[in-house]
């Protein structure tokens, strides 16, 4: 349990290290797999360890920029959070904060947004249409925007997307945002979902 923020921050944002590795790796034990972790956990000081762990938000509705260049500068930030704003200005965020840990010689953090069919277009301006998740009805439609939403996150450089919402829609915040009322098909398209980001 030591490793677990270690571990998310080299599936998702160690790409030189991540390129030997598929996700599936993570699963199971790997000597090699463990041997890099522990290198690069005994690099760490207690400041750095528990760094991995704050994830502060950026953007329109986050902390500001300064902030955050601060905890890079300092090694206390494991990952961020990229709250409404545009595919440029996402993109100049993750450029920013990967210069400055690298400089430090510190991990890369691990870039998050929700991502939902329905609101990324409100919270990430810029990025390819996709339909609303209530009108997405047969799982080749699911695959297809989860992969145009994966390959706009992924030039970004955005490794983790909160997506998909997974409840029934009669509730008014939820509404559109989810695949239906049926749970059987809110559940199936979810896992699809999951699986195509994952990939």
């Amino acid at each position: 349990m030591k490793y677990l923020s270690l571990f998310i921050s080299f599936v998702f944002a160690l790409n030189t290290f991540a390129q030997d590795f598929t996700l599936a790796d993570f699963y199971n034990y790997n000597p090699e797999l463990e041997r890099r972790i522990d290198e690069q956990f005994s690099y760490m000081n207690d400041t750095l360890r528990v760094g991995q762990l704050i994830v502060p938000a950026v953007g329109k509705h986050g902390k500001p920029t300064e902030h955050v260049v601060k905890l890079m500068q300092q090694g206390k930030a494991g990952g961020v959070l990229l709250l409404n704003g545009t595919v440029e200005s996402f993109t100049a965020f993750v450029n920013q904060f990967d210069s400055i840990c690298e400089v430090h010689g510190y991990l890369p953090p691990i870039y998050s947004a929700d991502a939902e069919p329905t609101l990324i277009k409100y919270k990430i301006k810029g990025t390819t249409p996709v339909p609303k998740t209530n009108a997405i009805k047969t799982k080749e439609k699911v695959k297809e925007v989860t992969n145009t939403i994966s390959a706009d996150l992924n030039k970004i450089g955005i490794t983790q997307n909160f997506a998909p919402v997974i409840d029934a829609s009669p509730n008014k915040t939820v509404s559109n945002r989810s695949f239906g009322l049926a749970m059987d098909t809110v559940i199936g398209f979810s896992n699809i979902f999951i699986e195509e980001t994952q990939r």
